[in-house]
């Protein structure tokens, strides 16, 4: 989808201003939802909505582009693992900018109304625009077999990006893989994102949307790694090939069930995992059940895919196949030689969360790292608007003031 100005009798209303400290704000309306945001921005399209939050696109009048817009409302009604969310996206964002296979982030403001600090209700989001995301790509029929290899390659690449700057995205799912009809991709949704742990036994388990969510999450283990967004993105590209998930369990039981009757009863071995003994027994009690392969459910699939296919989706975490192991396989020896794979020297994400799902921080308190994380200006030579591209949070950086 190319970005194209608005009518050329609308002109006027376009011209580019030179930066301000104080931009001037309009309201624009997609879909009867209202978004109070930069003048700069105008022509808006509805794109999506869900609990706290509505996505738009517009068009960009001072840098000639089309952006998307998301809007974070009711705050004040979020509890503290919903602020956190809210607060970790814009964080991790920031500090990923620059990266092919990561959204970017270009812009973070509050509404021009707000009274102070303590009364932020809404955050506005100016992100980088991709014309669809892989779900509505694959429901639509318009994906193209030729471009599965292309779209994983560009996706574990995101990932291994993501892994080496200490985060777990861990709701790796076809809605939140942006694209093109080319096959580009980008990586959005960082609201359930974490920086890893080795150590931290506050790690919650309902993560990651209940189709793509690995085995140790299913069974509740206390520590998990990266492995969890392996295997989701293992159930996107055996969904590409299938064009329908391969898991479509109604709960959590009924999940492990479905990918058991794939995958067949683990060994002794492939339980050692398993932090509850009754979990373990369960599974070593359960009768015989075979393995059914790969080629047998999805017989038009190649052998390539579907072996790397079989090493992402490995019951035992720690035998299924790491982001470096599946960058380094043949399906994707065509596109190392185009984009060779470099050293990732990514640094940590540096979070005060402490890695952890559940702080002691109150509500108050997240809300006030929230508002600062909204007043942070990081120097840019783009425009007077939010963090420059591809520069991390830095402790000297300037503050805006309400």
């Amino acid at each position: 989808m190319t970005a194209t100005p608005p009518e050329q009798k609308d002109s006027s209303t376009h011209a580019k201003e030179p930066p301000s400290s104080t931009p001037q704000y309009h309201k624009l309306i997609a879909k009867d939802i209202t978004f109070d945001v930069h003048a700069r921005y105008t022509d808006a399209e509805f794109i999506g909505t869900g609990a706290y939050g509505s996505v738009c696109s517009v068009y960009d009048n001072e840098d000639g582009k089309r952006v998307a817009i998301k809007k974070i409302f009711d705050i004040q009604d979020m509890d503290d693992v919903d602020a956190m969310r809210t607060l970790r996206e814009i964080r991790i964002l920031r500090h990923l900018n620059g990266h092919d296979q990561v959204v970017t982030l270009e812009s973070v403001f509050p509404p021009p109304d707000m009274p102070s600090a303590k009364d932020i209700n809404e955050v506005y989001l100016v992100c980088g625009f991709m014309p669809s995301d892989l779900g509505r790509t694959m429901r639509s029929g318009h994906l193209k077999s030729a471009l599965v290899p292309k779209i994983m390659y560009g996706i574990m690449r995101g990932i291994q990006y993501i892994h080496a700057a200490g985060i777990m995205h861990r709701d790796m799912k076809p809605r939140n893989i942006l694209c093109d009809d080319e096959g580009n991709i980008r990586i959005a949704d960082f609201g359930l994102a974490i920086g890893r742990t080795e150590t931290n036994p506050k790690l919650i388990n309902y993560v990651v949307t209940r189709w793509y969510r690995a085995p140790e999450l299913l069974l509740e283990c206390k520590g998990y790694d990266g492995g969890v967004d392996v295997w989701a993105i293992g159930c996107i590209l055996g969904e590409m090939l299938a064009r329908k998930p391969l898991f479509r369990g109604g709960n959590a039981k009924e999940q492990l069930k479905l990918i058991l009757s794939v995958l067949g009863k683990p060994n002794p071995e492939d339980v050692e995992f398993i932090d509850k003994a009754a979990y373990k027994k369960l599974l070593l009690n359960m009768r015989d059940q075979p393995v059914r392969p790969w080629a047998e459910l999805l017989s038009k699939a190649d052998t390539i895919s579907l072996d790397l296919l079989t090493r992402m989706l490995t019951f035992n975490p720690r035998k299924r196949i790491t982001v470096d192991q599946t960058l380094a396989h043949d399906l994707f020896e065509p596109f190392r030689k185009e984009v060779p794979l470099q050293p990732q020297t990514t640094t940590p994400v540096p979070f005060v969360t402490g890695g952890a799902d559940h702080n002691a921080e109150s509500v108050q308190e997240v809300f006030q790292m929230l508002v600062d994380e909204v007043n942070v200006k990081v120097k840019s030579t783009r425009s007077s608007e939010g963090a420059s591209f591809g520069e991390n949070l830095a402790p000297d950086m300037a503050r805006l003031c309400l």
